[in-house]
């Protein structure tokens, strides 16, 4: 009914109730389950005679988000047989709290974190933290590290109520010169030699440094849940990379920055989650619990996954790897509990909450859906991703998500 054109997206809710259909020049219509039509509406996207190219169509609750083009749109309550269809601001988007995508910013790169309760993205440079307006992209802050930190910043972590920001520093290996496709053997300028790598704490609202912690090639591995502990991963290799380099943990009380014992630990972890008296580590062969007070290992779980494709929630309980591209597994840390989830789709990042709300990107698309609600008969599909995705950023709260992508550039989602 309705359509004089061919239909060029469709997108069913939740709860199988409603279906959506967009036709080539963009006329939308919305019907109920037995066939009656809702919502009908032509969108106004300036299109004149040219018809829509790339377009995606899904529900958000009693809403309708369609991608035209590269551009968001977004419906009226369709359950109230409203047919608005209109471009919504950024700025309304954000005061709203409306699930969604709030903004794409082709010139961040490096973002490492999302402020929890603001529209504060924090990225890193070779010598800065950067604090930006995700909703502008609009610099507010600079946070110059130069003075601590001599090369490039290489991990970072939040503390859960985005007030510091610990961050690690690597040496990026030099490539040799070559002439003519050869290594070239006659006179260089001497390249200065690379500073030792070092960890430190600041604070994002003063701009200041708290502590700075001198470790041999450290790496920031994160905070506890309660953001009173904190964890720092050192290698004893001459790079942090190196195989077969042995490697310690170290924690540290946040308050004070002091730490307890070191604790050997396998290698650095894929994933890793810090509870009161626990470092949890996911490795490729399996999960290790450790005890802070005495880095005894608590015995660990084997597992198989999928590359990189893992994540602890922050409390360290639950754990979900990516056992092929589409089947994701949960251990319960605690009691040994183990479930299969078949997907619908390929997963290819994967991030836990606190509430235990999953959120991935499988397919070129951001998904986010409670652990207990996943399987492979309905899709969590909250908006379309249009180029690969390098990371996934999760702020501490659960509520907002960045994707930094392979070419540069970064996209700011509200979770539902």
């Amino acid at each position: 009914q309705g359509f004089a054109e061919g239909i060029r997206a469709l997108g069913l809710s939740a709860d199988a109730s409603r279906l959506a259909g967009l036709d080539t020049y963009g006329k939308l219509h919305v019907w109920d389950r037995d066939g009656g039509i809702l919502a009908s509406s032509v969108m106004d996207v300036g299109l004149g005679d040219r018809t829509i190219l790339s377009r995606h169509l899904s529900f958000w609750g009693d809403h309708v988000s369609i991608v035209v083009d590269n551009q968001l749109w977004t419906t009226a309550n369709v359950s109230e047989k409203l047919a608005d269809i209109k471009q919504e601001s950024v700025q309304a988007k954000v005061e709203d709290g409306k699930p969604g995508l709030v903004a794409q910013h082709a010139e961040l790169t490096n973002v490492v974190a999302i402020v929890p309760g603001s529209r504060t993205l924090v990225s890193t440079t070779s010598n800065s933290i950067q604090l930006h307006n995700f909703a502008t992209a609009k610099l507010e802050r600079t946070i110059d590290v130069s003075k601590v930190h001599g090369n490039p910043i290489s991990s970072a972590s939040m503390s859960p109520d985005g007030k510091l920001l610990l961050i690690s520093d690597s040496v990026v290996a030099q490539e040799p010169q070559l002439e003519f496709g050869f290594p070239f053997f006659g006179q260089r300028a001497a390249m200065p030699p690379p500073a030792d790598p070092k960890c430190s704490l600041w604070d994002l609202e003063s701009g200041k440094l708290v502590s700075e912690i001198r470790l041999t090639n450290p790496t920031a591995l994160g905070f506890s849940g309660d953001g009173k502990q904190f964890a720092v991963a050192s290698s004893n290799g001459p790079a942090v990379n190196q195989a077969g380099a042995g490697w310690t943990a170290h924690v540290f009380k946040t308050a004070t920055v002091s730490p307890f014992d070191p604790f050997m630990i396998p290698g650095l972890p894929v994933a890793q989650a810090l509870s009161d008296d626990q470092l949890h580590c996911v490795y490729r062969n399996g999960v290790y619990s450790f005890r802070i007070a005495n880095g005894r290992v608590i015995q660990p779980k084997p597992v198989a996954f999928l590359g990189n494709n893992a994540a602890l929630d922050p409390d360290g309980v639950l754990v979900a790897l990516v056992a092929r591209m589409n089947l994701l597994r949960v251990l319960n840390v605690r009691t040994g509990g183990d479930r299969a989830i078949p997907l619908h789709d390929f997963v290819y990042h994967v991030h836990l909450t606190r509430d235990h709300t999953c959120v991935y990107v499988s397919n070129q698309f951001l998904g986010a859906a409670p652990l207990a609600a996943m399987n492979r008969e309905q899709r969590f599909q909250h908006g379309q991703v249009a180029q690969n995705v390098r990371h996934l950023i999760v702020s501490p709260d659960g509520k907002a998500a960045a994707m930094q992508m392979e070419g540069g550039g970064c996209s700011v989602w509200l979770l539902p």
